[in-house]
């Protein structure tokens, strides 16, 4: 991943962040959504930067 350009990031990002907007729209701003979905981004983002 330290030879992809800088866009692929900042794009992987923004769709991260739009399916989870989109999804919490349609959820009808659920607010278990939200923890839930949270939590299991920010542990996916761990394990990610542990190496797992």
């Amino acid at each position: 991943m330290e030879n992809v350009p800088l866009y692929v990031h900042f794009i992987f990002g923004c769709t991260v962040l739009l399916g989870f907007i989109l999804f919490y729209k349609a959820s009808r701003n659920a607010k278990s959504f939200l923890y839930i979905s949270l939590g299991w981004i920010i542990f996916q983002s761990g394990l990610s930067i542990a190496g797992f």
